[in-house]
């Protein structure tokens, strides 16, 4: 079975929504389990790659 954390049950309706729930939308995250990390993981992975292909043209990086 898997263990609910706090943004990954699905959200209650009408004005006694739980607070989890409020939170995980006033921060603008899913309600969803893993939707976030996924656009965070692809996010983080092509700013590194920028970051690795400008390394050559750097003259200040140094990589010892």
């Amino acid at each position: 079975m898997k263990q609910a954390t706090a943004c990954n049950r699905s959200p209650s309706t009408g004005a006694d929504r739980p607070l989890w729930a409020r939170t995980c939308r006033g921060l603008g995250l899913s309600a969803k389990s893993g939707v976030d990390l996924d656009h965070w993981f692809r996010e983080l992975d092509d700013d590194y790659q920028r970051l690795a292909a400008g390394l050559v043209d750097n003259p200040y990086a140094r990589i010892e």
